[in-house]
């Protein structure tokens, strides 16, 4: 009978046993399963999570280290200059990876396409590559297989870097938001599943206005004929050549600004179009210049002319210009004598030779036969390929046929002179032999 009442005892006390590791399991699986590794209490028993990692200290940059970062870390906030890893955070993570045998690095293509990474100012996104997104497999969980990742505290916007700083990370999975499992270089999620992201994982980084940022300047500003060189300390009516130049340091009080600007110079170039070289010249915008009289043999400078073919008479310059010569041939007289007498002229182009003249006077019924010089005359073949350069006399012949027309147009009498006596010539003729067959038959009758 004690034996019998000695095993009924045993069984209930191991049936109460196992109730109460079953409890504990079960409260266990709940508290982690809702809090991961922060702080929980069930009863007066408390989890064996780690407590959230302490702040790390800002570090050190030496001459040696890169110098885009510059860390203000405290308990909540990197401020951060690049959206590059911080330094030491790839050997957090691979602390953190190395812990447990089981842990495996996740941190592929197909994971990280799962993640959308946007910021609370503007909503624009990365990718999670840029944003430093890590992924594994967390070995060291008893019940179950966890993937966890891992976001990196930084401000991976390039177009934020300047004026925001680090605040907090929002995570969501599949539109719930899910709390971070402790924080250091990133901040750290974790999620019970069979090896399988969730489908959905949203990230929203909360940036706040750096208080330390160097505002940006306004634009810089335009004015006609200037470049602008910069913003100096002070006021336009304090502008001077001692004036200090604002090169971004930290505006603690109110300050004035005023703008510096330099002329714009513009090079003038000359195209004498075969006459003599010009030097260009350099000048200030809105000036004009003093052009200078080119020189090209055989032409008369008619001016300079701007491309558009308008003449250039000290318009002010406003670009790089080039003004272009205008020539008009010089022409020279050749006088033709015939007989001594001046008989014709004729103008030719410069660069005519005394051959091409001499073939022009064809024209006119003249034939040259020689030049004069002042040696005498000169006989034409020995001038035939020398350009005309100057005003010459030839001396010429002309045909008896335009000496006739000549002599009747310089002595026109002569035609009514003649035209009478011819007149007289043929009355008399006619009268006389009027007379003569008159007479004839009479002389007959008186035989």
């Amino acid at each position: 009978m004690a034996k019998a009442n000695g095993k009924k005892i045993i069984k209930k006390t191991g049936l109460i046993m196992a109730a109460i590791l079953a409890v504990t399991g079960v409260a266990s699986l709940l508290a982690w399963g809702t809090f991961g590794y922060t702080d929980w209490t069930f009863g007066n028993w408390r989890s064996a999570a780690p407590e959230e990692l302490p702040a790390a200290p800002a570090e050190e940059l030496t001459d040696e280290e890169p110098q885009s970062y510059a860390f203000a870390v405290s308990a909540r906030t990197v401020a951060a200059s690049s959206r590059a890893i911080p330094a030491g955070a790839e050997a957090e993570y691979n602390t953190y990876l190395q812990s447990n045998s089981r842990n495996k690095d996740l941190t592929t293509a197909e994971n990280l396409a799962k993640f959308t990474i946007k910021n609370n100012v503007d909503g624009q996104t990365v990718s999670a590559a840029v944003a430093g997104v890590k992924v594994m497999e967390d070995g060291s969980g008893v019940m179950g297989k966890v993937m966890a990742w891992l976001i990196p505290r930084i401000v991976p916007f390039e177009h934020l870097q300047a004026g925001y700083i680090y605040k907090d990370i929002v995570c969501k999975v599949n539109g719930t938001e899910k709390p971070n499992m402790f924080k250091g270089k990133f901040e750290h999620w974790d999620y019970y599943t069979n090896m399988v992201l969730p489908a959905a994982i949203e990230i929203t980084y909360i940036l706040e206005q750096d208080p330390n940022a160097v505002q940006p300047l306004p634009p810089d500003p335009v004015k006609e004929g200037y470049t602008f060189t910069g913003w100096y300390y002070g006021t336009d009516e304090e502008h001077g050549e001692n004036c200090t130049k604002y090169i971004g340091e930290t505006v603690t009080s109110n300050i004035n600004l005023h703008a510096h600007f330099e002329i714009n110079r513009f090079t003038v170039t000359f195209n004498t179009d075969g006459g003599n070289n010009i030097e260009n010249q350099v000048v200030d915008w809105n000036s004009s210049i003093t052009t200078p009289t080119p020189e090209k043999r055989g032409y008369e400078f008619q001016g300079w002319f701007l491309e558009d073919g308008t003449e250039y008479t000290g318009q002010a310059i406003k670009q790089d210009t080039t003004l272009k010569a205008h020539w008009e041939i010089k022409t020279f007289t050749v006088t033709f004598y015939v007989g001594g007498e001046v008989y014709a002229t004729k103008e030719v182009d410069y660069g005519t030779t005394f051959a091409e003249m001499a073939e022009e006077a064809k024209d006119l019924n003249l034939r040259v036969l020689s030049v004069m010089t002042e040696h005498g005359e000169q006989p034409l073949d020995y001038f035939s390929d020398i350009k005309i350069t100057e005003d010459y006399a030839v001396v010429s012949t002309i045909s008896a046929r335009e000496l006739a027309v000549n002599t009747l147009q310089k002595y026109p009498w002569i035609i009514f002179a003649g035209g009478g006596a011819l007149s007289v010539l043929v009355g008399i003729v006619g009268v006389v032999a009027s007379v003569v067959q008159t007479r004839k038959p009479a002389r007959r009758k008186r035989k």
